[in-house]
């Protein structure tokens, strides 16, 4: 036990590539996991939302991260404009109209 408390007591470095890499390829698995799911005819009831601040090539970006929450699939990976509460809620709409959800304030 004492080893894995090493383990994760180190710092994790990763190179902007990887990063960009795996940040590219959950984007293209969430937009399959989606079309699958819209296809089959299912519905995603309850979706949980989070926005976080990345900093890329010296800007920084407000990106979205949508899931269902009773499965724990991604639905979408989004860059947004902002961070207001119009916008998210917005933003959260669309994805819920999208499967059959519904997103108030």
């Amino acid at each position: 036990m004492q080893a894995l408390g090493a383990f994760l007591s180190k710092p994790l470095s990763l190179g902007k590539s990887t990063v960009y890499r795996n940040l590219q390829a959950s984007g293209q698995k969430a937009r399959r996991l989606r079309q699958a799911w819209l296809q089959k005819g299912q519905r995603i009831r309850v979706i949980g939302a989070d926005v976080t601040r990345v900093k890329c090539k010296g800007e920084e970006l407000a990106v979205g991260v949508v899931v269902d929450d009773m499965t724990g699939i991604e639905l979408t990976i989004d860059i947004l404009e902002d961070e207001t509460a119009e916008s998210q809620l917005a933003w959260l709409q669309e994805i819920a109209q999208l499967v059959g959800a519904e997103a108030s304030p």
